[in-house]
Parts: structure tokens; sequence; C-alpha cells
């Protein structure tokens, strides 16, 4: 009954201050309608529009595929679009995309109980305009500041949404038994602009869905955020002007919640009641929030935004981890404090700062003194009478590090060109990625690779195990060309028999030295011999003697010298 009075005074307003206006106003989405936005006849508040089609009460509008209870969704924020999504029908909109600009669907039936403000909804609105509404639609562009008394709404982000630029998303929605999930995905802004694009969320709950964190039944998730305020609020290439809105608005002037208000591009961000604020500063932020406060003034707790919260993190022994998480005063003037608890050993807090915002920065260095599921708990505390208290968990599971090693055949060193069968012996590992030192690699698990040069390789393997641990390996492989020897015909003696047209001095394996040459000197140090191919060899028709030799080249390890007899 008290929703129903509140519902009339609210009608019985919107007629009152705009009695002449709203009973010939057009719907939105007709040319009539555009005009008088564009000359900026348009009232501001809530009214009522001729010729609209919002009826009454209806059933709950069904996806074009059912979703599953959302019991089993891990707690997140962004939710994908997929096929258990649907395309808001919003009024005026053609099927299928509903493209509008202020538009609204109509009631849609919640199968659950959200409660707001002491008080169980069972049905809302979707407005184009970046909130949802309990007892009527909105079509209003221009956003106000919070508290105040002529809308009930919750309002991810309240401004000019316009869907008609072809460079636009659509707003989606997904309905389960116990939540409600509106996504504006990536949408444009007054009149049809789509240079910039806009990507927010909503859920709403029952309260124990675990796709929020307990004891929360909203949340607001954003991708990224571009612009804040459409032509007809004064903008000027989406910013300035009247700024955008953040929060939630019971509607009585006395309840509501103010994460900000928002005009123009940046991350500066001084609080919910500072100064304006810079739209980039919502990218990829995620509040929770309970708005069953029965209201009346009752002081609410502090509103958390982590990106930690909720999901369990897996952590490697040895693995750095920072976390954060940022407490909001709802009430204007209240201090909010933060503290962390924890049994974890390697925890250190970084940053802790009280204020509106109350802002916390923590690292935790993974030990193995704390393998297994720990929880850290991060809890805002503003100074309200009483105060009132928020607990942000960030849960976490400590693995051990993975094994990692790895063998080789054949063993080195080994002459080029050289094939080596790596053979993968750790544990656990799911991939596999092998740097074989030469500019080669591989993500097989036993690979092969072929060596063509002379050097030291660091062949380096790194697994990943299922949980995402990694884990690095190193050897070294020596490929080295056989070594360069003088053949043993007799110790120092160059012919065992005596004759010169058959005896060689000799090296083997200088086809793999190119370019390598060979000069014999005689004892008075006059040069008798240099080579004029790669073979280096000498056949000694000379007398009897003792005779000096050199072989050098570019790709030898050394020059090699030596002395040898020349016997008749």
């Amino acid at each position: 009954m008290k929703q129903l009075i509140t519902f009339i005074f609210a009608l019985a307003f919107c007629l009152a201050g705009f009695a002449q206006t709203s009973q010939q106003l057009p719907a939105p989405g007709t040319s009539e309608y555009d005009q008088l936005k564009r000359e900026g006849k348009l009232p501001r508040g809530p009214v009522i529009i001729t010729g609209n089609d919002v009826r009454p009460l209806i059933p709950e509008i069904k996806a074009a595929n059912p979703a599953q209870p959302s019991s089993n969704v891990v707690c997140n924020c962004m939710i994908p679009i997929d096929n258990t999504f649907q395309v808001v029908p919003m009024q005026g909109g053609t099927p299928p995309d509903y493209r509008n600009d202020d538009s609204y669907s109509n009631p849609i039936a919640l199968p659950f109980n959200f409660c707001f403000y002491g008080q169980n909804q069972n049905n809302c609105y979707i407005n184009n305009n970046g909130n949802i509404s309990f007892g009527a639609p909105y079509f209003t562009f221009t956003a106000n500041a919070f508290p105040d008394p002529s809308f009930i709404m919750i309002a991810p982000f309240w401004a000019d949404v316009d869907t008609r630029g072809t460079g636009s998303g659509l707003v989606y929605y997904k309905i389960t038994p116990t939540a409600m999930i509106v996504r504006w995905q990536t949408v444009g802004y007054y009149a049809s602009y789509d240079d910039k694009l806009n990507d927010f969320q909503l859920i709403i709950t029952d309260g124990t869905d675990p796709i929020l964190p307990p004891g929360n039944n909203v949340s607001f998730c954003y991708g990224d955020m571009q612009w804040t305020t459409g032509d007809a609020s004064n903008g000027v290439n989406g910013f300035g002007g009247s700024p955008a809105t953040v929060g939630v608005n019971r509607g009585n002037g006395v309840d509501y919640i103010q994460i900000g208000q928002f005009d123009q591009p940046g991350t500066n961000y001084d609080g919910p009641f500072g100064t304006v604020d810079q739209v980039s500063w919502l990218d990829n932020q995620t509040f929770y929030f309970d708005v069953c406060n029965n209201g009346s003034g009752n002081n609410l707790p502090p509103i958390v935004n982590s990106a930690e919260v909720c999901d369990t993190l897996t952590l490697c022994v040895g693995d750095t981890f920072d976390f954060s998480a940022t407490f909001l005063s709802p009430e204007q003037g209240q201090i909010t404090s933060a503290t962390m608890t924890s049994v974890l050993t390697g925890l250190t807090t970084i940053v802790n700062t009280s204020g509106n915002p109350a802002v916390f920065t923590g690292q935790l260095v993974a030990d193995a003194s704390n393998i297994g599921l720990y929880s850290i708990q991060i809890v805002g505390t503003d100074n309200g009478t009483p105060a009132a208290s928020t607990t942000a968990n960030i849960f976490v599971n400590i693995v051990a590090a993975p094994t990692v090693a790895f063998t080789f055949s054949p063993q080195p060193p080994q002459a080029p060109p050289t094939t080596v069968q790596f053979t993968d012996n750790s544990v656990g590992a799911v991939s596999w990625f092998w740097d074989f030192g030469d500019g080669d690699t591989s993500t097989l698990q036993n690979p092969t690779h072929t060596y063509t040069s002379d050097s030291v390789y660091t062949v380096t393997l790194t697994i990943e195990t299922a949980g995402g641990c990694s884990g690095i390996y190193t050897l070294a492989y020596l490929v080295q060309s056989e070594p360069i020897v003088l053949p043993v015909i007799a110790p120092n003696v160059v012919s065992p028999n005596g004759d010169n047209n058959n005896d060689v001095l000799e090296f083997t394996n200088l086809a793999d030295h190119p370019n390598s040459a060979l000069t014999v000197y005689n004892r008075w140090g006059n040069k008798i011999y240099e080579s004029s191919d790669y073979r280096n060899d000498w056949k000694p028709n000379v007398t009897d003697g003792v005779y000096y030799y050199v072989l050098s080249g570019p790709n030898l390890e050394k020059v090699l010298t030596g002395f040898f007899h020349v016997v008749k």
C-alpha cells in the first residue's frame, strides 16, 4: 500500500507540474519528440507521455533461450553476452534491435523478491538512459544529483543513451530465478553519436545468488567508459553540460546512494560528493552493495569497490599478488577507514588512506608455508552513528610450484649438424614452450631440434600446469666440431717408408672448416708450402729435416702449430 501511495503521489506531482505539456508530449522516437528535445522544450521531471504503450504488469518476458539458475555461476562482474540474453524490447523501437532514444521497456516481472529499502519489488522497468525504475518508467535524459524526490531508480550510469547510431551497441538483459542482469553494451549518446561508446552493467538479485558476494543484492560493473553527456543536456562531443549520475535513489529525498557524477574525460575522482569527476575512472571498476536497508535515514554501510572480491584467485608459491579495495561512504560528510586481517604470512600493507573514498592496497608474496585456501578480509568502517562496516573478502588458493625437468639425447658435445631429442620430465604440465637457444622454439611436449653450427646453446623449457602455475628449467647443450689432428704415421715422422711420392701430411675434418689454410716452414723459417684448397694436404718432397707447420682459419677454434721430421 505504501508503494502504491508513493506512485500515486509521484503521478499527481507530474500531472500538476506538467499538466499541459505532458498530455500533449509525443512518445520518444517520434520526430515530434526529437524536435522538442533538440529545442530544449522537454521537461526534466518524470511525466506521463500521451500515446505511449506502457501496459499493466505483464508476465515475465522470456529470454530467447531459458536461462539456467545462477546458483552455479562463478561470482564475477561483467557477464559476456550470449544466447541466454535478449535485447530489451524498448517501446517504439523496431525489433530485433529496438534501437531508440529515451525509451523504456514494459514492466518486467521478476521471479524473485528484490529487496529495495525494506520493500520487496517483483517488477521493474529497464530505461534506455542507463537505469532501472520501480512503479513507472523514465524517459528523462538529463540526470539529477541524488537524493532526488522525483525518481525511484537504480542507476549504474544515468545519462542520455542513444542507440540509434549504426556503431552503437544495444541494451541486453537476462533473468534467472534469482537474478536479473542488464547490460548497456558499448552504447552511444544523443544525438545518434557513436564516436564514443560506454559499456556498463547492472545486476540485482534476491540477496542469496552467489553471482554477487554475500550480503549484497546489487552490483555495478564497467568496461570502457568514453562519454558522459548528450547534446540535449548541453554536452559538446560527449562531455560537459549536465553530468551523468551513478547511484541509487529511493525517491523520498532522504534515502540514496551516490557513487559520483561525471562530465569530463580522464581518470580523476575525489569521492561521491566532491567536484564532478572524470568518466574513465569508472573503467573496469566494480561496486557491490545492499539496497535492502530499511531507509528512513539509517546509516548505510560503506560501498566496496574491488576487482579481487568474490572470485577465488589461484597463486603459485613465489607469486606476488597486488590487491586493493576502495570504500565509498554513501552519506555526505562521513569518513571511512580500512583494516586488514588474515592468518597468511607474506602480507604487506602498501597504502591505507582514510577518507571518502577510503583506499587500501596490499601485497601478498605466496609462501610455501601457506599452501591451501585462505581469505584476506579488508573491512571498511565509517564514522556514522552507529558506525557501519563492509567487509571485502579476497580468497586465495596457494598451490605448490610445479616440478620442471627435461633430458636430451645424444649427450653433448656433438659435432654439427646434430639432431637432438628433448624429453619432458615435468610433473603436471599441460602446456610446453621450448626455446632452443638459436632463435627456434616449439610447443610440443617432446620435440626434436637440429643444430647446424658450433656453439653453447642455452635450452629453456617453460611449462604451465592446469592450475595456471608456470615453471622454468634451463640446460646448456654444447655443439662442437671434432678436433683437427695430425695423422699418426710415426712420432714426428711424415713417412715410415721413405716414399716421398705417396707420403702426405694431412689433417682430418677440414671439410667442416672452409677457408682454413696450411703453411709449412723449414728450419730456417722459409715458407716452403701454402695450401690452396680446403684439403690442406702436403706431399713433403723435400730433404730430410725438421719442419714447422701452421694451420689457421676463421672457423677454427684455435691456430694449430707443431714440428715434425721428414725421414728419407
